[in-house]
């Protein structure tokens, strides 16, 4: 699972991660996760369906490190990193949490 930045919430043991579509990874599924300076494995905990239009502001804010921007800033901001193959805010998006792994890779 690749990630664009070093976000902070990479840092504590659970942390979410809001991706496009449906679901790729499975509960129990040990993945290995990239970010620009780091790679670490973690587990999915669990995933739920839902629309960027569903999630609590305050989670969008979270999972993207942005505390200060609109639900609308954050959405584009979002859709904006798929470079227009993203589905729109009302479709399915899939929200996982995730368990860091202290396992180097």
């Amino acid at each position: 699972m690749k990630f664009s930045e070093d976000y902070s919430k990479l840092q504590d043991r659970l942390f979410t991660t809001i991706r496009a579509g449906m679901p790729y990874y499975a509960y129990g599924q040990k993945i290995v996760c990239e970010t620009p300076t780091q790679t670490f494995q973690a587990t999915v905990l669990y995933y739920v369906v839902t629309n960027l239009l569903e999630l609590p502001l305050r989670l969008i804010q979270y999972d993207t490190d942005n505390p200060v921007s609109s639900r609308e800033e954050l959405i584009t901001w979002i859709r904006g990193l798929y470079r227009g193959k993203a589905p729109g805010p009302g479709e399915p998006w899939t929200l996982y949490i995730l368990e860091r792994l202290e396992v180097k890779v």
